[in-house]
């Protein structure tokens, strides 16, 4: 019959050995920011949920930033971060770390001088990508130092120009400034792949070949706010992966410089030439590469007590049907 927490399970529904399925990693999330209320600390009713806190910024023409709660996103409560920009803008919120494991150093092991973790967030652009300039969806820049910084990284998530055509591009840089080399090759989306006033779950990964100390990048991208499995294809629409160069300089232990934070939004005064609006939900930093990202809640759903009574009300169900039709 198997112990009683086997039996337990089974009795739940959890048969089958989902309660301990083997799709669970060790990878968890260590900052989020579900821009659930206008405040600067953490918790509900701040931007940042949990790993650090927030801080407003917006400047430039037509920059602004706040909190909505109407569509596009619709969560079962709280808002998300509505940005509009105009020529020369920084728009977005700057997230300061509590600690290094709660920042992009998270991802970083200066012993084996590897680089292993992901991030999501949740998308919606104003115009589509056929219509973006330069840097109009540039969305997160962490560590961009003008300075050469040994054993530094930065990580890039924007639009970029390529073959004429504006794309969505995700690198990772060795060093920073103008000496910086890419050790994941930027890897772009094609250039007709965003639609204005749709909604993405964008979800980005790097992992480390121990053995040769190559990184590799895998943008994931899914439309609507469900969840991204990366075992299950069926589950986003767009995938594209690079690697490029092998990790050069031993790592510094505050590789993405947490201290100074970063922001998420648009974070770089490009010359964009025209207003654009940007909405952005539910930033996640993960210290290890997950099998999944979460989607964006779209109903209520049961405490766990709640599913248990559920769970144990339908055993009951069962047991007394099958009572009924033996008399």
């Amino acid at each position: 019959m198997g112990s009683k927490l086997q039996q337990v399970a089974v009795a739940l529904g959890f048969g089958g050995g989902l309660l301990f399925s083997s799709g669970i990693t060790c990878a968890k999330v260590v900052l989020e920011a579900n821009f659930s209320g206008s405040g600067t600390g953490t918790g509900a009713g701040n931007m940042v949920q949990s790993g650090g806190t927030g801080m407003w910024g917006a400047t430039g023409p037509k920059a602004s930033v706040s909190i909505a709660t109407n569509n596009p996103f619709t969560p079962v409560s709280g808002g998300y971060l509505g940005i509009k920009i105009g020529p020369h803008a920084i728009a977005g919120i700057k997230i300061s770390p509590n600690s290094a494991s709660t920042s992009f150093n998270s991802w970083v092991n200066t012993t084996k001088n590897t680089v292993n973790g992901a991030f999501d967030l949740f998308f919606q652009p104003s115009l589509a990508s056929t219509s973006w300039g330069m840097g109009d969806a540039r969305l997160l820049h962490v560590n961009s130092s003008n300075a050469n910084v040994n054993g530094a990284l930065q990580l890039v998530l924007t639009d970029a120009v390529v073959s004429g055509a504006e794309h969505m591009q995700l690198a990772l840089y060795e060093g920073t400034g103008s000496g910086s080399k890419p050790l994941a090759a930027p890897i772009t989306t094609s250039a007709t792949y965003f639609a204005a006033n749709t909604v993405y779950h964008i979800a980005g990964t790097f992992t480390t070949d121990t053995s040769t100390g190559h990184v590799t990048a895998h943008l994931y991208i899914a439309k609507g706010t469900g969840a991204i499995d990366i075992t299950n294809s069926s589950t986003y629409e767009y995938s594209v992966s690079g690697t490029n160069s092998a990790i050069g300089a031993a790592l510094a232990n505050d590789a993405f410089s947490y201290a100074s934070g970063f922001i998420v939004g648009h974070p770089d005064a490009w010359a964009i030439p025209a207003a654009m609006g940007l909405n952005v939900d539910t930033f996640r930093i993960y210290n290890n590469v997950p099998t999944t990202f979460a989607g964006l809640p779209s109903a209520a759903v049961p405490a766990p007590a709640s599913l248990g009574l559920v769970a144990l009300g339908s055993v009951g169900l069962l047991l007394l049907s099958r009572r009924r039709k033996t008399v």
